[in-house]
């Protein structure tokens, strides 16, 4: 595996972590791609992030984020479901969640997973 510079590991873990906070926000997750997509993307080349790889590193926040509160709109569909509480789907969601957290950052600080298939299919 190549060695990377400080300053990119810094910037790949600034860019994960503003598309978090972002995902905390209440809006459409196609509205946050559409308004941070073309915001954030030239700073993530700009890092050295490809381009098909921070496209999977904001589909899988925006995903994250529809399990989330306070805009979470699965979890909403889930509640109004099984006539449940909001708190009694937060408590049973959080191995989830864990789980979710452990893929995002699998995503962004081991690109060689979410870059196997597009390699392989000739897209990168």
């Amino acid at each position: 595996m190549k060695e990377e510079k400080p300053q990119r590991i810094f910037g790949r873990g600034l860019i994960t972590h503003s598309c978090v906070s972002y995902q905390f926000l209440n809006a459409k997750k196609t509205a946050w791609l559409i308004i941070l997509g073309p915001i954030l993307a030239p700073l993530a080349i700009d890092i050295g992030v490809h381009p098909l790889h921070f496209g999977i590193m904001m589909c899988v926040n925006l995903y994250i984020a529809l399990i989330t509160p306070p805009m979470g709109g699965c979890l909403f569909l889930a509640m109004a479901i099984s006539q449940l509480r909001i708190g009694q789907i937060l408590k049973e969601l959080w191995p989830f969640l864990l789980i979710e957290f452990f893929v995002l950052f699998l995503v962004v600080y081991v690109p060689e997973i979410t870059m196997f298939i597009p390699r392989i299919l000739g897209f990168v």
